[in-house]
């Protein structure tokens, strides 16, 4: 007998299956092009804003904005670490 899921739940899966191959696949792209240095090192050149939004549930952290830096004399450099599940970021002063 098939168990009966409503349409939030379906999608939700969906959404977080799709999540997983496109992880899984910008990995493949980029083990083989580098993406990841490309992107730290390029895409964020221009970055002197800062924001981090908190859209969890968790009742513990304020919900909106936990962070906020802006300053066009610095600039923004990002790290990963520790096999990937640590996303270190740096901001420091534009020489």
């Amino acid at each position: 007998m098939k168990k009966e899921i409503s349409a939030l739940t379906w999608w939700h899966q969906e959404v977080k299956d799709l999540k997983q191959k496109c992880v899984s696949r910008w990995r493949e792209i980029g083990e083989k092009f580098g993406y990841w240095d490309f992107f730290k090192n390029h895409l964020t050149e221009k970055v002197t804003r800062l924001e981090i939004i908190n859209h969890s549930s968790n009742k513990e952290t304020p919900y909106g904005r936990a962070f906020v830096h802006w300053d066009d004399k610095t600039k923004i450099e990002l790290s990963l670490q520790d096999d990937d599940r640590t996303l270190k970021i740096f901001i420091i002063d534009k020489k």
